[in-house]
């Protein structure tokens, strides 16, 4: 999926994503993924799912950029993908991808005391997208089998960075709630889309915001 590109510079976007929804994988491609630049990929991450495997078989043959593990698709293998996209990144591409743990057990982040006995986490990017370089990523990847695992992934790349003593910054144009459609220009990632129909029609106005944008600003030369 990486053989396209034979340059120092390369943008992958790893994107996690549940097996069954395959409609907001096409409205990606449909949108935001659909990228003309031989230097920019889009991958999406998916588990097992047998219900809907020989459509994911399709999928994958039809647009080479789906990449899936030997496990099954639920939120406690997140780490899973995480894992695997990295250790694919590493090595085959070049990659971008203090809070209390819940000690409720109905809560999917549900984390007892021998799974992580300390009160609070470490510094973690929360969800949503994360931006690093190929020199972080091949420090995660040769870190990931010798720290131990916890389900909740983004709290456990939190873990390993602080173990390798990487800092991490804040971004605010990586947004975790849904961002109106007119703000779209002014972020990199937006999270907390309902379903596929919301996002192609956030893409429709925010095409219609830019060309708007590239108007008014020919004007002014």
């Amino acid at each position: 999926m990486c053989d396209m590109h034979k340059g120092p510079e390369f943008l992958l976007v790893l994107v996690k994503s549940y097996a069954a929804n395959i409609a907001q994988r096409l409205a990606i491609r449909q949108t935001w993924g659909n990228i003309s630049n031989t230097h920019i990929k889009v991958i999406y991450l998916l588990g097992y799912y047998s219900v809907v495997q020989k459509m994911i078989d399709l999928e994958s043959y039809t647009y080479k950029d789906v990449l899936q593990g030997h496990f099954f698709d639920i939120y406690d293998n997140n780490m899973n993908k995480t894992a695997m996209a990295y250790q694919y990144a590493v090595d085959h591409c070049f990659i971008i991808k203090n809070e209390q743990p819940f000690r409720n057990k109905s809560s999917k982040w549900y984390l007892s005391r021998e799974e992580y006995p300390y009160d609070y986490f470490p510094t973690y990017h929360a969800g949503g997208a994360i931006l690093i370089s190929m020199t972080i990523a091949k420090l995660l990847k040769t870190a990931f089998p010798y720290v131990k695992y916890i389900h909740i992934d983004d709290v456990y790349l939190g873990i390993v960075a602080m173990k390798l003593d990487i800092p991490l910054q804040k971004e605010k144009r990586f947004d975790l709630s849904y961002t109106p459609p007119l703000r779209l220009k002014n972020v990199f990632a937006s999270h907390g889309y309902r379903d596929h129909r919301q996002l192609l029609k956030a893409w429709d106005v925010f095409l219609a915001t830019i060309s708007i944008n590239s108007f008014t600003d020919l004007n002014k030369q």
